[in-house]
């Protein structure tokens, strides 16, 4: 027994640590940024981490006209992290985005009966890398241009917990300085000061950096306030990062790990750290809380932990929620009558683990969809519905291939005279410059008399016929032998049997359970993804068998219905631009410890 627990609880361990390499259709954009001139991105790993919010009414009576707002992950990350996707359940009745980027979730709940309780879910599908800063640092540049310091004027500003004009501050800073002009030395001599200035405690204290300094004493929260303080006195932007920080060598034990559920459990790795801005450059962490301790004959020393200045290495893992001076992240409820209480819960598991649709739950194509949906060749036809059932119009199906081809390297002009030829559609539309792309490749043609039906249906013999054609295009040829063998093969027409033999003798496309093909049969949003996610698979070059792709042309339940939602894949940015009046929507500090890694 105790052999089998061990095993176990290795195998979690592995699969906690374990490098995880970006989906297929992101390894392009991955490797378009890990190529720029100041960083290069290391390795990455996928989590989903866990936001669960408890709110009971401790009373007898009701609870009348709640409204709950949960903060949210921002969406805009720094670049060690991806918000690969999201699930709120239930979904809230609005979310509010405010101008420095912090979202919340807002619930209006009509009446909560004594005793009861409601529970929120946010998951949040997220991958974080680690960051090797590659600048020449001896030839960073000792001023900012008048644009870099009209765009980070809040980044130079002093609030209520970052007091950079305050005497003490100043001189503090301008100390440690020690008379250095250039960015990247000031940054660097400061984190030395500020580390080695302050002892880790975790007294519910106040954290502001005046507070700090005096005291001498600070949790995390306090490091970064009197860092900031002091880079922002010496004319350095900088901004302030919380989330959280797991590092797999110090969180595998209790009280992190909870084997029962298979979760790290992450209220004690809540963190805050800094990024300071450098000229022509871009942002670069630091996070002055860690520090080394050397005890000897009685007497403590203290040694700057250098590998926590620049550098995001492989045994740490930044989990960002905000980026920017600490917003109210707390919960609010407020209610008439009652007694409600709030229980908060975060946990990291590895991989992704989430719906990001509510009417894919438990749906056959619920995986493929999560997969298109991450690597952005689909979106939801709502924030909260991805609508599977629904038929996919020629306009959208052009889109999703354009998508495909892109994420894999393609390249599509912003502007294509081949779409001239036709009067039915929208010039300014989403799906314009992926259809004059796939006409010019001869993936599809219009009606004739100037028509091409951007909001018709695609049919299951035009979705095979497309398909063979583009996986031409990117030079994947399918062997195909011998014929096409459904009860309705006869049905299918001329035009559409190369294409249809070859993507399902390979595993592209299946036909139903009832061995027949259905051609005419309108393609659903659901196959459609199935399908794309396979071409993906496909072209990262592995082998499709039957065994793996069914189920993907299953029984609708609404066999009459079973359209795919090409309904609509409209850029929720701009609501009036409708894709032909559709809509899917675009929508204290023992050796590097920080009293045991603990925020």
């Amino acid at each position: 027994m105790a052999n089998k627990t061990a095993k176990y609880i290795l195998a979690f361990l592995l699969l906690l640590f374990v490098t995880v390499l970006p989906s297929t259709a992101g390894q392009a954009a991955e490797t378009a940024q890990s190529t720029t001139s100041y960083y290069t991105i290391g390795n990455s790993w996928d989590y989903t981490l866990t936001h669960e919010v408890l709110v009971e009414n401790l009373a007898r009576s009701y609870a009348f006209d709640s409204t709950i707002t949960i903060p949210l992950i921002d969406e805009t990350s720094p670049l060690y992290n991806q918000l690969v996707g999201m699930e709120l359940s239930p979904y809230p009745d609005r979310i509010v985005t405010e101008a420095d980027g912090s979202r919340y979730a807002v619930y209006e709940i009509g009446n909560l009966e004594g005793y009861d309780s409601v529970t929120f879910v946010q998951r949040y599908a997220l991958r974080v890398f680690s960051v090797d800063y590659t600048f020449d640092t001896t030839a960073v540049a000792n001023t900012y241009s008048d644009l870099e310091l009209r765009l980070l004027t809040d980044e130079l500003s002093a609030t209520s917990d970052v007091q950079c004009d305050d005497a003490a501050i100043l001189e503090f800073a301008t100390q440690a300085a020690d008379g250095e002009t250039n960015p990247y030395q000031i940054a660097h001599a400061l984190f030395a000061a500020v580390s080695l200035a302050t002892d880790y405690d975790e007294a519910d204290v106040a954290q502001d950096a005046l507070s700090v300094l005096e005291r001498g004493s600070a949790t995390c929260e306090g490091y970064t306030n009197l860092y900031l303080a002091c880079l922002r006195a010496m004319g350095i932007p900088c901004r302030q990062v919380t989330g959280y920080l797991y590092q797999p060598a110090l969180h595998s034990t209790a009280p992190y790990l909870d084997l029962e559920n298979r979760r790290l459990l992450a209220n004690g790795l809540r963190h805050s750290w800094v990024e300071f801005y450098l000229p022509s450059l871009g942002w670069v962490a630091a996070d002055p809380t860690f520090i080394y301790t050397f005890s000897f004959n009685g007497q403590v020393q203290k040694f700057v932990n250098w590998s926590f200045f620049a550098s995001i290495p492989q045994d740490r893992r930044y989990i960002a929620s905000h980026v920017g001076d600490l917003s109210d992240e707390s919960i609010d409820i407020r209610h008439t009558g009652g007694n409600l209480d709030v229980t908060f819960t975060a946990s990291l598991v590895p991989g992704h683990v989430y719906t990001p649709f509510a009417d894919i739950s438990g749906h056959w194509a619920q995986q493929a969809v999560t997969f298109c949906v991450e690597q952005g060749l689909f979106q939801g036809v709502s924030a909260a519905s991805f609508a599977p059932e629904e038929p996919m119009t020629r306009a959208m199906f052009v889109t999703v291939l354009g998508r495909l081809y892109e994420a894999y390297g393609g390249k599509i002009s912003s502007y294509n005279t081949s779409v001239l030829q036709f009067t039915d559609i929208g010039y300014h539309s989403y799906y314009i410059d992926y259809l004059g792309w796939a006409v010019d490749n001869q993936l599809i043609e219009g009606y004739g008399d100037g028509l091409f039906g951007p909001d018709d249906s695609v049919t299951r013999e035009q979705m095979g016929k497309m398909i063979f054609d583009f996986l031409a295009l990117m030079e994947q040829q399918l062997p195909a032998e011998g014929e096409l063998d459904f009860a309705d093969s006869a049905a299918i027409s001329d035009w559409a049997v190369e294409g249809i033999l070859a993507c399902t003798q390979n595993g592209v496309i299946s036909g139903y359970p009832d061995q027949t093909f259905r051609p005419d049969q309108e393609a659903t949003r659901a196959q459609v993804a199935a399908i794309i996610e396979r071409i993906s698979r496909l072209l990262n070059g592995e082998t499709l068998i039957e065994e793996e792709t069914a189920p993907a042309e299953q029984e609708s339940a609404q066999p009459d219905t079973t359209t795919e939602a090409g309904a609509a894949e409209q850029e929720s940015a701009q609501p009036d631009t409708a894709e032909a009046g559709a809509a899917e929507q675009e929508s204290a500090q023992p050796d590097t410890t920080e009293a045991d890694a603990a925020q």
